[in-house]
């Protein structure tokens, strides 16, 4: 109703006064509180708009010293049984950008990596790439190469995208021979996103 779409906009202007003030004047327990009301609302929603509205909040912070306090918050769903769960976490931690460049952060995203479901590997995937060069590690560049063994067209396309946005560090010898040989895929969206990872690392060399 009215009322509370007007009370969802006020939390959330608070919210992103918060994101610009930084550390300056703000109780550290109030700044949890704000921060941890968000987070909430944004994992009971039924509402997609209000979802999406939220997440476009967690892009803001994800530069801001809340965006420490929000990665902490996400991570754990990352954990919990519900499918459904799992992938909007994963999406969530894309969302959250550098913030979310943190060992556990990143040891945690190669795990999704493995899951079970498709959307929660490509979404791992996709949160991956957000993270850029920081994400260019020997163990998530190993793991990306087998993602493109993946039964699933998306997820290996996905996978070859990550891999373009992870910077001159990923453009190693093996990368980019894999790549070409994914440009060969029978699937013609793998072949294309292989192409376009190769034309971008290629250029980034150069």
């Amino acid at each position: 109703n009215r009322l509370k779409d007007d009370l969802h906009r006020d939390l959330l202007f608070a919210f992103h006064a918060l994101c610009d003030v930084g550390l300056l004047g703000v109780e550290t327990t109030f700044r949890q509180g704000l921060t941890q009301t968000v987070f909430m609302l944004w994992r009971e929603s039924k509402s997609v708009r209000l979802q999406s509205r939220i997440e476009e909040r967690f892009r803001y912070a994800g530069t801001t010293p809340v965006g420490g306090l929000l990665v902490e918050s996400i991570l754990p769903l990352t954990r919990k049984q519900n499918i459904s769960t799992r992938s909007r976490a994963a999406f969530a931690l894309t969302c959250m950008g550098s913030a979310a460049a943190t060992p556990p952060v990143l040891a945690r995203l190669l795990e999704l990596s493995q899951d079970t479901n498709t959307d929660v590997r490509s979404r791992a995937a996709d949160a991956l790439a957000h993270l850029g060069s920081a994400a260019a590690t020997p163990l998530v560049l190993a793991r990306l190469l087998e993602l493109f063994q993946d039964t699933n067209d998306y997820v290996r396309s996905r996978a070859a995208e990550t891999l373009a946005c992870l910077g001159s560090a990923a453009a190693t010898p093996p990368v980019l021979a894999r790549l070409l040989e994914l440009s060969q895929d029978a699937n013609t969206n793998v072949r294309s996103r292989a192409a376009e990872a190769l034309g971008q690392m290629t250029e980034k060399l150069n």
